[in-house]
């Protein structure tokens, strides 16, 4: 779409018969990924420079899949990450290379590193085999309704990765993992309270949120504690608005920002407003 998604053309479809596509992300300018399934032991990934018009299959050795039935999950748009996020003025080929992530079932993260070129058709999509990572942020099993459903960087070192078993979601074990390099990951000493799909960095005051079907939370400490927030069913983040089941939408205010939306006293704001 160029009219704001008012009209669309159809530019790109899966060319996998047994194919599924799991996450679609944009750097911030013309570079963007999608990832999907497993097809033959892989998992796939298409790289656009040109804002979506042209798609590049990456055939690289990184995107091997480390278990047997193993997939992402495309519940909130979040199993996939592009690190850093570009400037949108940037020319092409002028930026930092990428760290691709993305998250898959049995709490695994694979990292793929791809240069900000305009034109790839030389390497023809091949990154060397010493650019990925894999590691096994949250030990979650092997179960099909268990893993990591959403990461998020909020620089080029600090990110978040929740998930855990939509099956039981009420079950907080293992649903969050944190990285303060960029490389090392950590499970959370305090997790949220149970199976999150999604979350976001909120910078208005420096902190995390997380949400699933069972509720959200928040974390000011990087991801390494959380605290319940509200006991709602929700799907998606895209900060300050959430959404979750049967059209609902949520916006995320300050205590300060209800104060001048109301234009009253905080004392002033009812009980079920504040709950």
């Amino acid at each position: 779409t160029h009219d704001g998604c008012r009209t669309w053309s159809l530019v790109f479809t899966n060319p996998d018969a047994d194919g599924f596509w799991d996450a679609l992300q944009f750097d911030g300018t013309r570079f963007g990924v999608i990832l999907g399934d497993p097809v033959q032991g892989s998992f796939t990934m298409f790289v656009t420079y040109d804002g979506g018009g042209q798609w590049t299959r990456q055939m690289n050795p990184c995107l091997r899949t480390m278990e047997p039935k193993q997939g992402a999950f495309a519940a909130s748009n979040q199993s996939l990450a592009i690190v850093p996020l570009q400037d949108a003025n940037s020319a092409p080929g002028t930026g930092t290379n990428h760290q691709i992530w993305f998250a898959t079932s049995g709490g695994w993260l694979y990292s793929v590193e791809l240069a900000p070129l305009e034109l790839i058709s030389a390497t023809r999509g091949i990154s060397a085999a010493n650019d990925c990572t894999h590691v096994r942020a949250l030990p979650l099993g092997s179960k099909d309704s268990a893993g990591i459903f959403a990461l998020a960087f909020r620089d080029s070192t600090d990110g978040v990765a929740v998930g855990g078993d939509y099956a039981q979601p009420q079950n907080g074990t293992n649903t969050a993992a944190f990285t303060m390099d960029g490389a090392h990951w950590h499970v959370a000493l305090h997790p949220p309270a149970g199976y999150r799909s999604t979350v976001g960095w909120n910078p208005t005051d420096e902190s995390w949120i997380a949400a699933g079907s069972s509720g959200s939370d928040i974390s000011r400490d990087n991801g390494n504690s959380w605290q319940p927030l509200d006991q709602g069913s929700w799907n998606a983040i895209s900060l300050p608005f959430i959404v979750g089941p049967d059209g609902r939408i949520a916006r995320l205010i300050s205590w300060g920002q209800l104060h001048v939306l109301n234009q009253a006293p905080i004392a002033a704001v009812s009980a079920s407003v504040k709950e």
